[in-house]
């Protein structure tokens, strides 16, 4: 079956050439005719930083609009689905389609392999959530999803740019708002109480029998230790060192190291072969991304047909965990302090007292904030209260898109009634695309001081968004100044001599120790 657009999409072969298909680029793009043969469509280039304006001169009732290979280059892809699904007259057409993580990147992390634009990898299922997310429900229906791999070559080896179609599909009909929709939120009983008999699993006298199975020990017999930072954190890895040594005291060790650090390690004994590679400079502890991309190449040369049973990287921050995933070994081991290394097989996940408990404090203003209507000023957003009493709630305000580390937080709302008089506002505080709530409730204001939140957050938070809804018909307009935020400080973690010789200690529980099987019945009465 083709999956030229052309001929999936109802009606869209007869409307080519007309001014009722709208096609939306982003800047220096050009419409892309190669594929879906749709030929004279009216190009409006959209302005990523101002995506309101670019679509206010657009005329409303259009049958189809376009989105290829557009939302996934788009940080408030909400507003740009909102707006244009806005212009689409009823039983008109919306077509989006995005690169398919698993056919076109081929990998299951951010960046891209080929396009530096995109911001985030798209599966279907996760179209569809940000589709729900910006769209009211009740006004449209999905009536072709779709992974496009029409003529896609999967033969071809992870290295080489695949060949063929490599996209998702979405083609959404739009269709009169219903009745009804304005009672969704009408609560109801049960039409029949809920039966719990029914999933009562029956009396087994026989007894249930659990097998636990232990990992079996494995052989260790070569190691490599990367210690690439200064010379003070390799005498507080002494003891960590001197524990591994103890542990597997007939393997063989590479300690890889400074070149400041090479005499000293040999002196010790405790290696049977030390490598210099300075990853840092000797006087700072830092490198330029552009550095250290060069000396991820020059590791790997130095790694290249070198096997190991166990690696380990005994530096506590993240930033030489890259090579270590360049090391050949059985078994992984090194500090993973919010879990951001899966591949590691022995992770010790622990925060830094240095890093993650230090305090910091910052402001969010009006412009780091978008909204959806056009009452705002250089420093205030303006948010007139909905019309209509049974209105579905929609979102005034929304961003900033930050990111935030774990800690403890105090979040203070520069927000004001007018006339000063006290009203409550609803307010959510969601990230990974909305699908995770951190917060949700309201705030009031109109009081003499501003309200503020704590909140504990335990876990890095990327892309985070705070949405103020409107107030209802009987409320004020509200103002927005800014959000602004304090994270606590606080005493955290331990040592990094402690924590280092913690990891040797992990590392010799999983591998060294002896394991057993058992075989546990549980007899039921």
């Amino acid at each position: 079956m083709s999956s030229r657009l052309i001929d999936i999409v109802p009606g869209l072969a007869r409307s080519v050439g007309t001014s009722n298909i709208i096609d939306f680029l982003l800047p220096g793009t050009e419409v892309p005719v190669k594929n879906d043969g749709i030929t004279g469509s009216m190009a409006i280039v959209i302005d990523k930083k101002d995506i309101q304006k670019s679509l206010s001169d657009i005329p409303e009732n259009r049958k189809y609009i376009l989105l290829r290979d557009v939302i996934d280059k788009i940080k408030d892809y909400r507003t740009l689905l909102r707006l244009s699904f806005k212009k689409i007259q009823d039983g008109g057409w919306f077509i989006v389609t995005v690169p398919h993580q698993f056919l076109s990147e081929r990998k299951y992390q951010m960046p891209s392999r080929y396009d530096s634009g995109s911001l985030r990898f798209y599966t279907p299922a996760l179209l569809l959530s940000e589709i729900e997310e910006a769209l009211d429900p009740t006004e449209y229906r999905i009536r072709i999803l779709k992974d496009d791999d029409e003529n896609y070559n999967y033969k071809l080896d992870i290295k080489e740019k695949p060949t063929g179609n490599q996209r998702i599909i979405a083609v959404i009909q739009k269709i009169r708002r219903p009745d009804w929709s304005s009672q969704m939120d009408v609560g109801g009983s049960f039409i029949k109480p809920y039966d719990p008999s029914g999933r009562t699993p029956k009396n087994d006298p026989t007894g249930t029998v659990t097998e636990v199975i232990y990992p079996e020990n494995i052989s260790i017999n070569n190691i490599i230790v990367l210690k690439l930072d200064h010379r003070g954190d390799y005498i507080i890895a002494n003891s960590a060192l001197k524990q591994l040594k103890a542990q597997f005291p007939d393997a063989n060790i590479t300690f890889v190291c400074g070149s400041w650090n090479c005499d000293v390690a040999r002196k010790s004994n405790l290696f049977s072969e030390v490598i210099g590679f300075d990853f840092f400079s000797e006087d700072m502890s830092a490198v330029s991304a552009s550095d250290n991309k060069k000396k991820y190449k020059i590791f790997h040369d130095l790694m290249a047909g070198r096997e190991f049973d166990l690696a380990i990287d005994l530096r506590f921050f993240e930033d030489t965990r890259p090579l270590l995933k360049q090391v050949k070994a059985t078994q992984k081991a090194g500090f993973d302090r919010w879990s951001q290394f899966p591949w590691l097989d022995i992770a010790f996940c622990l925060p830094s007292p240095t890093v993650d408990g230090q305090s910091t404090q910052g402001v969010w203003r009006a412009m780091d904030f978008q909204t959806a209507n056009e009452n705002r000023h250089s420093d205030i957003i303006i948010a007139e209260p909905q019309e209509m009493p049974d209105a579905i709630k929609e979102i005034a305000i929304w961003g900033p898109y930050r990111c935030l580390r774990p800690g403890s937080y105090t979040f203070s709302f520069e927000i004001d009634s007018k006339n000063s008089k006290k009203q409550s506002i609803f307010f959510d505080m969601v990230y990974d695309c909305g699908k995770k709530t951190l917060y949700k409730g309201h705030i009031e204001i109109g009081g003499e001081e501003y309200p503020s939140l704590d909140l504990d957050i335990n876990e890095p938070i990327e892309n985070m968004e705070i949405r103020f809804y409107r107030p209802d018909f009987r409320q004020n307009p509200f103002y927005f100044v800014s959000v602004r935020y304090l994270q606590k400080g606080y005493e955290i973690g331990n040592h990094e001599m402690e924590v280092m010789y913690l990891l040797i200690q992990l590392i010799c529980l999983r591998l060294v120790l002896p394991y057993a099987r058992e075989t546990i019945v549980e007899c039921q009465k």
